[in-house]
């Protein structure tokens, strides 16, 4: 795994954008799960998408590239998204990022979780305002509404969204969230009463309670 990990990394910090899309669709075809070529190749490189000292001047373009290039590699995949899901659950997912928080990578990963769970998934993407995600809950009436946040800052928009959900509905979708400033806080993501996803299996493990809590009442 450390030798793929270093072959896409350096893909991705020549920014050949052809070689790391293929690369990617042959090793999900060939060698790993499109779940450990997410976690343990694509999230490395995508937490470690930085400029060296001597290119300082053209930091903000680059990394805008290799975003890029991050985008096309996670959506060339999702014909093997679509051949490896589980069977329709018949639920929906929605996944977005709150107000402010213009990382959304992790959530379009996430939203792939969700189809592969054989769950109707719904990519809202980046910066969605409180008022916009309850325009999406009346519109789509989703059981599981997943956020994710990568800037600490932006955990204040979180707070402020689910505060925003639960005064307006009495019984909400089930609240996940996910990303590395949530990771890193995640006592205060949990007061929230929101429940912390950080893996795949913890997404499998999260549901399988969200549905037993369903049954139960």
């Amino acid at each position: 795994m450390d030798q793929l990990q270093k072959q896409f990394k350096q893909y991705l910090e020549k920014e050949e954008k052809e070689n790391a899309v293929r690369f990617a669709q042959r090793v999900v075809r060939d060698q790993v799960s499109i779940q450990r070529f997410y976690e343990e190749i694509l999230t490395p490189a995508m937490n470690t998408i930085e400029c060296h000292n001597e290119e300082e001047d053209l930091c903000i373009f680059r990394e805008h590239i290799r975003s890029g290039i991050l985008r096309s590699v996670i959506e060339s995949l999702y014909p093997v998204i679509l051949e490896q899901r589980s069977h329709a659950t018949g639920k929906k997912a929605v996944v977005l990022c709150p107000d402010g928080e213009f990382h959304e990578m992790g959530a379009r990963v996430v939203a792939d979780y969700f189809t592969l769970l054989g769950y109707d998934s719904i990519f809202i993407g980046n910066s969605t305002p409180k008022e916009s995600v309850v325009d999406a809950i009346n519109y789509f009436s989703p059981d599981i509404l997943a956020f994710s946040v990568t800037n600490y800052y932006n955990l204040h928009a979180l707070q402020k969204t689910v505060e925003w959900i639960k005064n307006r509905y009495e019984t909400p979708p089930l609240l996940l969230a996910g990303g590395n400033a949530v990771y890193r806080n995640r006592t205060f993501v949990e007061d929230l009463e929101v429940t912390v996803i950080q893996q795949f299996k913890d997404l499998e493990q999260a549901l399988k309670g969200g549905e037993s809590n369903e049954t139960g009442i």
